[in-house]
């Protein structure tokens, strides 16, 4: 894997596997990559696209993203 990829991928993995908390106290799940679950996620280009994709890193699932020249970002409104 290309090393920007997988800085990528360890950055990705790292925030998006953090549980929000809401004011109740309720656990708000951001991603469930690990189940394969994308849902609610969306991809907004500014320059070029990049492709994003869930992979298996060290033995766990993480979102990839690879770019060439582009700008963009993988986000889920919560």
């Amino acid at each position: 894997m290309k090393w920007n990829a997988w800085i990528n991928a360890l950055i990705s993995s790292c925030l998006l596997s953090v549980s929000a908390s809401v004011q109740t106290g309720e656990r708000v799940d951001v991603g469930l990559f690990s189940k394969n679950d994308t849902s609610g996620w969306e991809i907004r280009n500014f320059s070029g696209a990049t492709e994003y994709f869930l992979a298996e890193v060290d033995g766990k699932r993480v979102v990839v993203a690879e770019s060439r020249q582009s700008a963009s970002t993988y986000y889920k409104k919560i």
